[in-house]
């Protein structure tokens, strides 16, 4: 239900308004909330909280290179730190874990027993952990004798297939919205947005961490360096407080990122010792158990969050109110402050949603309003053949985007592996040839035709099988 409109607010927030100035809102997403209405009952004023649950500050873990130690460990080691879903100084708030996101390299899931499986990254999702994407191939670099620079095809290629198999295989069709710079490669920078990323972030990024800062980088925000080396540093000394405020809260709207490649799991261990001092630390002073200033979600959760207060818009009646988010952004859940209702006015609870009240004052977090994520990148594409290396011959004609290859094994010497196509006059043509990599890069490799050129019209396609090669996946144009 569509409510009368007597009273309508945006929320407004400068450091975003250049990124979001060119975004068309043809359309918005409604969620409507009603309550009865106490006699002499006015129209509440409302606004939208500036984080989450009516929070100060935000805290995310950014798990690098899709590790498995993500579900095996760190999950349940995070999950003993605790915020409420209340505002602060709220009592009654249910108690929330702390959560982050795994930077998936796409192309190690599932490529051996160190890695994390689509399955086990669909687990995490469920359990409020984020899939960010951390590129295709994690290739790019700028330091040392021999950087590694790529060619804007390449970065093309790897965004939109890394893109496209995070929202086939977990996704549901829905891509991330925030990207993890490979070896802190920036050139890729100028191609996120063409795939629907709003947001990135790396080591010793030039942007701010919070969100009001006229330094303000969404995409290049800054996240703590927590692996052993770093961590130890001289500079850091071990230090398990790194980049967090002694004495006092952070500031509000700040967004503090740690991220780590490894986490040791012995208890008795100094990395674990270290990042259970820390956690405590965190959880005594901010979280349920302190000020509850803390709100821990997935980074593009909080970004989200944060862009849709730019466009969202809430209208109110002495009966409830309607919220409104234009369908191109990314969808969130959003808390509504809700002041001068009356005492004998009654709230219901919200399927999905949650109800805080203190006084005249009430907090309503909304479902999540809108599709999350963004779609996977154009043209859009489909598996039709996952199995042995081989022939594979198509039902009809079709376009064929990509064949995707899953290496586990070392390849030959000099091995070099070609992917051809039959096309409908009987034609056979070659899509790619590629050297198959040695060990240290075994998982999937792309042999594409899109994004970079036109999808040829096939009915066949042909790989020389290797030992090295387990699998093969045949995509084309939808």
């Amino acid at each position: 239900m569509i409510l009368p409109r007597s009273s309508r607010l945006t929320s407004g927030w400068g450091a975003l308004g250049v990124l979001l100035a060119g975004l068309a809102c043809a359309q918005a997403a409604e969620w409507s909330y009603s309550w009865k209405a106490a006699a002499g009952q006015g129209v509440p004023t409302a606004a939208f909280t500036p984080l989450q649950y009516g929070k100060k500050w935000a805290y995310s873990i950014e798990l690098d290179d899709t590790p498995l130690f993500a579900r095996t460990f760190a999950v349940d080691f995070f999950a003993k730190y605790q915020f409420t879903d209340a505002p602060p100084g709220v009592p009654g708030g249910k108690a929330m874990p702390v959560v982050g996101s795994v930077a998936v390299m796409v192309q190690k899931a599932g490529a051996n027993a160190t890695y994390l499986t689509w399955d086990q990254m669909k687990e995490m999702l469920a359990l409020g952990w984020g899939m960010e994407n951390h590129s295709f191939y994690h290739r790019g670099h700028t330091y040392g004798d021999t950087p590694e620079i790529l060619t804007p095809e390449e970065m093309k290629e790897d965004l939109f297939w890394s893109q496209t198999l995070i929202a086939h295989e977990i996704g549901e069709g829905r891509a991330p919205t925030h990207f993890v710079y490979p070896n802190g490669y920036m050139p890729y920078q100028d191609y996120l947005e063409a795939v629907g990323i709003r947001s990135a972030s790396r080591y010793g990024a030039a942007g701010a961490r919070n969100f009001a800062s006229k330094k303000l980088l969404l995409l290049d925000f800054p996240r703590n360096f927590l692996d052993e080396g770093p961590w130890n540093s001289p500079g850091n000394k071990g230090d398990p407080l790194l980049s967090l405020p002694i004495g006092g809260e952070p500031a509000d709207d700040d967004l503090i990122i740690d991220f780590t490649h490894r986490m040791e799991a012995d208890p008795a261990s100094a990395n674990n010792i270290r990042w259970t001092a820390r956690l405590d630390y965190i959880a005594q002073h901010f979280g349920k158990d302190g000020s509850d200033t803390l709100w821990s979600a997935p980074v593009q959760s909080i970004v989200n969050y944060k862009l849709a207060l730019q466009k969202a818009t809430v209208t109110t009646t002495a009966d409830g109110f309607t919220v409104e988010l234009p369908d191109d952004l990314p969808g969130t859940a959003l808390t509504v402050r809700l002041d001068n209702l009356l005492p004998e006015t009654i709230l219901d609870p919200i399927p999905g949603g949650v109800i805080h009240r203190q006084g005249t004052t009430a907090w309503v977090t909304t479902p999540v309003i809108n599709l999350p994520g963004v779609a996977a990148p154009s043209p859009a594409v489909k598996r039709i053949f996952k199995g042995p290396v081989g022939d594979y011959a198509f039902d009809a004609p079709a376009r064929l985007a990509a064949v995707i290859l899953h290496q586990g094994g070392e390849p030959k010497a000099e091995t070099a592996c070609q992917v051809s196509y039959q096309t409908p006059d009987g034609q056979t043509q070659v899509l790619a040839s590629k050297q198959l990599p040695p060990k240290s890069s075994w998982g999937m490799l792309i042999f594409s035709a899109v994004p970079n050129s036109e999808a040829p019209l096939a009915t066949k396609v042909s790989v020389t099988p290797e030992g090295s090669l387990r699998e093969m996946e045949v995509w084309v144009l939808e």
